[in-house]
C-alpha cells in the first residue's frame, strides 16, 4: 500500500506545475470486461486460470495542449483464480492497476474522435486468503479509444486496453510461511473493453 500511495503522490505533484495550456479537466467512470492470460504453476505444471469478470475504472485527465492530455487511471477487477493438478486451489483475487500516462487525440481537439492511450505504473494482486499480503508489481497498459461529444462538458467514450504486469518468474506468489502458488512465467497479460461517461471542468 505505502507503493500506491507514493504513486499517487507522484501523479498528482506531475498534474500541478502544468503550464501549456490553461487547467481544463475531466473525470471519466468505466464499466468493463477483462480477460486474462494463464499463469503457469511450476509446481504441479498445469495452468492456473484467472477468470474473465467485469471491471470498473476511473480516469483523471488534464490538458497537457490542444490535442493530449496526462492522465492518473485507476482499475479494479474481482475475479477468481483457480490452479490446476491433482490438489487445486482455488480463492478470490483483487486486481488494481495504478497507472500514469496520457491520452492522444488522433483527429481533432480533446474530447472527440479517436484517440491513443497508454500509461505505467503497479498492479496490485490481492488473494482472498487471510493472513496473505497483496503482491504489489510494476505494469503498463496501452490501448485505442473513441469519444463521442454530448455538448460542451460531457463525453461518452469507449476503449479497449491491454496491461501486462511483470512477474517473478521463478519466485513465489502469495506467499506468508508458504507459497500458494509458485509461478514459471515472466508476468500476467490483460485485456479489457470499457464503455465510460465523462465530465469535463
Amino acid at each position: 500500500m505505502k507503493r500506491n500511495l507514493l504513486a499517487v503522490i507522484l501523479a498528482l505533484s506531475l498534474f500541478g506545475p502544468l503550464t501549456a495550456v490553461a487547467a481544463d479537466y475531466s473525470v471519466t467512470a468505466f464499466a468493463g470486461w477483462r480477460a486474462s492470460s494463464g499463469i503457469d504453476d511450476a509446481v504441479t505444471g498445469e495452468e492456473a486460470d484467472i477468470d474473465d469478470s467485469a471491471s470498473f475504472s476511473i480516469a483523471l485527465d488534464r490538458s497537457f495542449d490542444p490535442g493530449r492530455t496526462l492522465q492518473l487511471f485507476f482499475s479494479q477487477q474481482n475475479t477468481r483464480l483457480a490452479t490446476g493438478g491433482p490438489t487445486p486451489v482455488s480463492f478470490d483475487l483483487r486486481v488494481r492497476h495504478l497507472h500514469f500516462g496520457g491520452t492522444f487525440y488522433i483527429d481533432g481537439p480533446i474530447g472527440a474522435g479517436p484517440y491513443a492511450v497508454g500509461g505505467v505504473g503497479v498492479t496490485s494482486l490481492s488473494p482472498g486468503l487471510d493472513g496473505f499480503d497483496d503482491e504489489v508489481r510494476p505494469s503498463m497498459n496501452v490501448g485505442f479509444g473513441y469519444a463521442w461529444p454530448l455538448g460542451t462538458n460531457v463525453t461518452v467514450r469507449i476503449e479497449a486496453r491491454g496491461y501486462f504486469t511483470l512477474l517473478d518468474s521463478s519466485g513465489g506468489l502469495f506467499c506468508s510461511g508458504g507459497c500458494v502458488v509458485v509461478l514459471k512465467g515472466d508476468g500476467l497479460a490483460q485485456g479489457e473493453v470499457m464503455l465510460g461517461l465523462g465530465a469535463r471542468f
